[in-house]
Formats: structure tokens, sequence, C-alpha cells
């Protein structure tokens, strides 16, 4: 069950969704997730805010301008040596690196 749960306000701007309310308090609310987990697909956090996967990352997209977190696409870049993903399964992963 999500930690978090939202009345689902996003609007669309320039192919990007943005919250309406809370946005500064998810951002805070993902920088902390993130530093906890330190790597993570964008289905988890999708999962754990409750969000659509866009808006997870517009939200990613601030901190990545920030340098905080990096995105990682698998397979190979992780790092894990798992050998689980192929070219057809890709995963989209971020990690906080600050």
């Amino acid at each position: 069950m999500p930690r978090f749960k939202f009345q689902n306000r996003f609007s669309k701007i320039g192919g990007s969704f943005f919250i309406e309310t809370g946005e500064i308090m998810i951002l805070i609310d993902l920088k902390h997730y993130l530093e906890k987990n330190r790597c993570l697909s964008i289905n988890d956090l999708a999962l754990h805010f409750d969000l659509p996967c866009d808006a997870i990352r517009g939200m990613l997209d601030h901190w990545i301008a920030k340098s905080r977190v990096k995105k990682i696409l698998c397979p190979g870049e992780c790092g894990k040596g798992c050998f689980s993903c192929n070219e057809s399964t890709k995963m989209e992963l971020y990690e906080w690196v600050a």
C-alpha cells in the first residue's frame, strides 16, 4: 500500500506532468525515499507515491538537474551484476548520488 494518497490532480504542460498541490512536499519526500533506498525503478517510485510515471519523472528531473539523482538504464549500467535485464525489458532506474 502506498505511503501517500493524493487526489490525482495533474496538469499537463509541454509534455510533462506537474502536480498542482503539494509539489514541494512530494519533492522532499521523493528525496528522502531515494536517500533511504539509494536506487529504485520508476515503477517502484510510482507505486510508492501513487502517481503516474510521467509525474515522477518530472520531479526526478528537478533532482537530476541538481546532480543529486542519476538515471540508469539497465542492462549493465547499474553495476549490480544480476544480468536479469535484456534489451526488451530495460528497466529505468534512478540512483541518489549526493
